[in-house]
């Protein structure tokens, strides 16, 4: 299993959408964390395994949520630049 860790953007987008969930329901934010904690497993199982978005960034829909995580591969690690909700504009997160 790869490492897998979080910009600091990137974990504020989380963080946030967990919040915006959970204020519909608590059963509904914590299905969106476990959602995205098995993505993130995913990711670190198989990291070459997602589809490109630019020569250094993959892209990993999440099935059960609007939003898909964007992440590169340093060295022997995975750094997620973004958790970004499938409406928001492409290719916001570049240059993180």
């Amino acid at each position: 299993m790869t490492p897998v860790e979080l910009r600091p953007a990137a974990r504020r987008e989380l963080l946030a959408a967990r919040a915006f969930y959970a204020a519909v329901t608590p059963a509904l934010g914590d299905r969106f964390a476990s959602a995205i904690d098995g993505a993130l497993r995913r990711i670190g199982a198989s990291p070459r395994l997602w589809s490109r978005v630019s020569p250094r960034l993959r892209r990993h829909v999440v099935s059960e949520s609007p939003c898909a995580i964007v992440d590169r591969i340093e060295g022997s690690r995975i750094v997620v630049a973004a958790n970004a909700h499938q409406r928001r504009r492409f290719g916001y997160w570049r240059g993180r």
